[in-house]
């Protein structure tokens, strides 16, 4: 496999460029497919944007959200660069996202909602190095801006970034990106994953690209999954086993649908997308047992 996480990437993209590489809900509630093609294009759009808002090789980049199609589109852009990212989900506490930006010397973080910035807008706690926040959804850009004033923060929409990202692909530009994605060396940082704190403070564990390339070279020879075939995705983007299942679907080609750990929506969601694959965990497994009983009752 390619030495890096963004070449990883680029392989699938260049082998696979028509197959569903992502799908997710529209504002419908409908899936919408998205190409190897698409994704890869705007992913080199994302880091073109985040490298003008100065974004560094080496740089940590926190992302407070749960799993979604934007999740991993952040995550791609930022690692194009040679960037890290600290991810952290929706249903953690506001001392241990601040905690986790200042440790981190977070200059730039983003979040899935105004509800996770508020968490830090709302805190006391002091993170010096933080200057902008990139939100994912926003309902109310003008009270966001406002209440981020007091941290003296920038708010920046994540639709925005998009709208822009498009505007910056060139062919010189995106050879610019790719010729940075062969200069990361295998040895060089991709995250930084924290733990919960629950026996103290949070502690981070740094994970490299050559982290990920070596499972993703073993679950290549292990499981037969196929190009086009798709992962059902629901555990938290943020864990250490479904961080790296976002990657083994580029190893082989295959797509991401992006549901949630419960039974009344995952029941739905696995009639509509009828993936091959999916990871989960007991309780999980328990959730979609009962679900599945309660809807054979009602029929």
């Amino acid at each position: 496999l390619p030495k890096n996480l963004p070449l990883l990437l680029k392989r699938a993209a260049d082998d696979y460029p028509e197959t569903v590489c992502q799908a997710a809900k529209n504002s419908e509630g409908k899936f919408v497919n998205y190409s190897y093609k698409d994704f890869y294009n705007t992913v080199i759009g994302l880091a073109l944007a985040f490298k003008q808002l100065n974004v560094q090789k080496g740089e940590n980049v926190a992302l407070i959200s749960d799993n979604r199609r934007e999740w991993l589109l952040a995550d791609m852009g930022l690692l194009s660069l040679g960037a890290v990212d600290v991810p952290r989900g929706c249903d953690s506490m506001a001392r241990e996202i601040t905690y986790i930006i200042s440790f981190s010397g977070c200059r730039i973080a983003i979040f899935e909602n105004e509800k996770q910035l508020y968490k830090i807008t709302e805190s006391d706690a002091e993170m010096p190095d933080l200057k902008t926040a990139i939100l994912f959804d926003c309902s109310n850009k003008e009270e966001a801006e406002a209440k981020a004033k007091a941290k003296n923060l920038e708010i920046i929409l994540f639709s925005d970034l998009l709208a822009k990202a498009e505007t910056l692909v060139t062919p010189e530009s995106k050879k610019e990106i790719e010729d940075g994605m062969e200069a990361i060396d295998p040895n060089d940082n991709a995250t930084m994953i924290y733990t919960s704190g629950t026996t103290g403070t949070p502690k981070g564990v740094m994970l490299t690209h050559r982290n990920y390339i070596a499972q993703s070279e073993v679950v290549k020879s292990i499981l037969p999954v196929q190009p086009g075939e798709m992962w059902l995705s629901v555990l938290p983007v943020w864990h250490s086993f479904e961080r790296a299942i976002q990657y083994f679907s580029f190893t082989f080609g295959s797509g991401l649908a992006y549901s949630k750990p419960v039974a009344p929506i995952m029941l739905p969601d696995f009639a509509a997308i009828k993936p091959q694959w999916m990871c989960g965990v007991p309780r999980l497994w328990d959730s979609l047992a009962k679900g599945v009983i309660k809807a054979m009752k009602k029929a």
